[in-house]
């Protein structure tokens, strides 16, 4: 199936969950899809709810985007450049210096952090890269346990 839209467009992330809910793609199809679905968005979470990429994922099973990356094994320490609304998001970096960037850019919503936390297994829904950007996992944020405001935000 060839979706309307080129995957750098806005819409194609919820182009991707339409056609997937409809039943146009099958959850192998999300294999694809759904890491450039992810990647290419500017910002995933408010292009399409939280809720639907968690169900697209958890559908198309542990994605990996380059495929060298390897899938955990252990629970991972993960940071995240995030408001305090916005600290439960599901993209989390393994390393604090990615998230930092982040952070700065999330002050236009109000004071942006760096936020910690450990991402246990079951809630790792993929672990992927951006070609200017260090590799993010993206979660479940319901299966997070705690997460708190890690020290020295920018450094």
């Amino acid at each position: 199936m060839r979706l309307q839209v080129h995957m750098s467009e806005p819409g194609y992330p919820r182009q991707v969950w339409e056609a997937w809910e409809a039943r146009r793609i099958m959850d192998e199809d999300l294999v694809e899809l759904l890491p450039y679905a992810w990647l290419y968005s500017q910002e995933p979470e408010r292009v399409l709810a939280t809720a639907r990429w968690v169900t697209m994922f958890r559908a198309a099973g542990f994605l990996l985007l380059p495929t060298n990356l390897g899938r955990p094994t252990t629970p991972l320490r993960a940071f995240r450049g995030a408001t305090e609304a916005r600290m439960t998001g599901m993209a989390w970096y393994l390393d604090r210096r990615d998230a930092a960037p982040i952070s700065k850019r999330h002050a236009r919503f109000g004071e942006a952090h760096i936020y910690v936390t450990t991402v246990p297994l079951e809630a790792m829904l993929a672990h992927l890269q951006r070609a200017d950007e260090g590799p993010e996992i993206i979660v479940d944020p319901q299966l997070l346990g705690e997460i708190v405001q890690s020290k020295g935000d920018f450094a």
